[in-house]
């Protein structure tokens, strides 16, 4: 029989979320709309979104969505 070798513990990765920044643009988790984030609120943890359409801002706004929530478009 062969022997296997000890385990080790594996290290867990610290996925922290990206600062968010005025003007980023932005996808929900649970949406394919494009935003763009317009105010941080509670030091980052929570933005207002504004719905972008044909590359301009349009009045539709969504108020505390949490940074954990966002998908980051580069």
């Amino acid at each position: 029989m062969a022997k296997r070798k000890p385990t080790q513990p594996q290290q867990q990765l610290d996925f922290t979320t990206r600062t968010p920044r005025h003007g980023d643009l932005v996808k929900r988790r649970d949406s394919d709309s494009i935003y763009q984030i317009t105010f941080i609120n509670y030091g980052g943890k929570t933005v207002t979104l504004c719905l972008m359409h044909g590359g301009r801002t349009t009045n539709f706004e969504l108020l505390k969505i949490p940074v954990e929530n966002l998908i980051w478009l580069e």
